[in-house]
């Protein structure tokens, strides 16, 4: 059973004209997490993959990103142990000269039944906090030969695998987290035999074959994976699809509980 208590996270970025104005005593707070219920959340990473800024909220749960530049930033918050989501954990936001700048992230409390927690892009980003590189080097090999896909995958450029731009395309944004989804079967955090439901996704049908939308992990990944290896020409919109199935899987929200 998922029992879920939501959060939300509020991050705020000063845009100032260049790097190097500096930053006024009377600014605003930049950021906050909290439950529901208005408590802090420390221990949240956030990072910018422009200037490799990372950031840990405190026991205030408060963190910040001072002397940005205006311009368009990828902004990701890494799903910290215990928790889900069922929002996006990259967006992309406009920081304007002058402005606060105010993007959300949701969070809830997940525990399984039977079943560990499967990982989201930002956790196999940083594997280094979680795997020994032997270990590492093992699950990558294995997922090579479960996959047939991910040929050139080392551990040393999985984090590349994993990077995204605001210039990448559905069908990149799919492939990244169809990679998150066989590290999750490959380590064991998410079982190959489980059935999940993806009627909740719209246009599920326009690229899996099933008949009511519920089906194993490993069939799902499967039909998947031959997309990919077999160098399908399918619409942005079908890519999209494919995009969104995965990252509902990663972050648990399709499985049947």
């Amino acid at each position: 059973m998922l029992h879920r208590e939501y959060q939300e996270t509020i991050l705020q970025l000063i845009a100032y004209e260049s790097p190097t104005t500096t930053k006024p005593n009377n600014s605003p707070s930049i950021s906050n997490i909290k439950f529901q219920s208005k408590l802090p959340i420390q221990g949240v990473t956030i990072s910018i993959f422009e200037f490799g800024y990372y950031a840990t909220t405190d026991e205030q749960g408060k963190f910040s990103f001072p002397m940005l530049p205006p311009g368009t930033y990828i902004v990701e918050m890494t799903v910290s142990y215990g928790y889900l989501t069922h929002d996006a954990v990259t967006k992309f936001i406009d920081v304007l000269p002058g402005q606060d700048t105010a993007v959300s992230f949701t969070l809830y409390h997940a525990s399984w039944s039977g079943a560990a927690v499967p990982r989201t892009i930002g956790y196999w980003k940083n594997w280094e906090n979680h795997y020994p590189r032997g270990v590492m080097e093992t699950l990558v090999t294995n997922v090579k030969a479960s996959s047939g896909l991910f040929v050139d995958l080392t551990a040393d450029n999985l984090k590349s695998y994993l990077t995204l731009t605001r210039f990448s395309t559905m069908k990149q944004k799919g492939e990244a987290q169809l990679l998150v989804s066989w590290m999750n079967v490959i380590s064991a955090q998410l079982g190959v035999d489980v059935q999940v439901d993806i009627t909740s996704i719209i246009g599920w049908q326009m690229v899996i074959n099933d008949e009511d939308g519920i089906l194993s992990v490993s069939d799902l990944l499967k039909q998947i994976d031959n997309y990919y290896l077999s160098n399908a020409t399918l619409t942005k919109e079908q890519w999209e699809t494919i995009k969104n199935i995965l990252d509902a899987l990663n972050n648990g929200r399709l499985f049947i509980t």
